[in-house]
């Protein structure tokens, strides 16, 4: 806190106090504003692969694991207006293949965010809760 009311010209007391106070409330207003427009993803993962998560394209070498069995959450990277495009994209990581795309707006994703992955004989079949 002594640097911060030097750098600020501060002196000791209830004023420099005050600054201070005003300066973490106002990073704590925008942390909380840049975290709203961020959708929160779940993905549901009831099989028993391995599978990768993107937003945008899979990036080789690079697998954001779904673990067989179990619930990821994910939060997206959003403009603060939530109407910009955003793609989630999901793959096998077995068999390195694509087997969900879809585009939605962020606000989209923001209120139906649910994702289930399962198996079927012939593939994966991915169930999501955005209108259609």
């Amino acid at each position: 806190m002594a640097f911060l009311r030097v750098a600020l010209g501060v002196r000791r007391g209830l004023p420099g106090k005050i600054v201070v106070a005003m300066l973490l409330g106002g990073l704590l207003v925008l942390t909380a504003c840049s975290e709203s427009n961020r959708p929160e993803l779940t993905f549901f993962n009831n099989t028993d692969s391995l599978i990768c998560f993107y937003e945008t394209e899979p990036v080789q070498g690079a697998c954001p694991e779904v673990m067989p069995h179990s619930k990821v959450q994910f939060r997206g990277e959003c403009s603060q207006s939530g109407e910009q495009p955003m793609v989630v994209v999901l793959t096998s990581a077995a068999e390195q293949r694509e087997v969900y795309r879809r585009t939605a707006s962020c606000q989209e994703w923001k209120e139906s965010g649910t994702l289930i992955i399962e198996r079927r004989e012939d593939g994966f079949l991915i169930t999501d809760s955005l209108p259609d």
